[in-house]
């Protein structure tokens, strides 16, 4: 396991650390991390 400190919003950052398990595979560097994947965001129903 590495301890890799992360404070970006990213699906991957748990508690200040990176928990990506798969570092083989990367795309380009986003937020300073190649491996960034930003948090989906839930849509939310319209209003009535």
């Amino acid at each position: 396991m590495n301890l890799v400190a992360c404070s970006e919003p990213c699906r991957y950052q748990q508690e200040g650390f990176c928990t990506r398990e798969n570092f083989s595979t990367f795309s380009a560097k986003i937020n300073g991390c190649c491996y960034f994947e930003p948090i989906e965001q839930t849509k939310k129903s319209p209003v009535d």
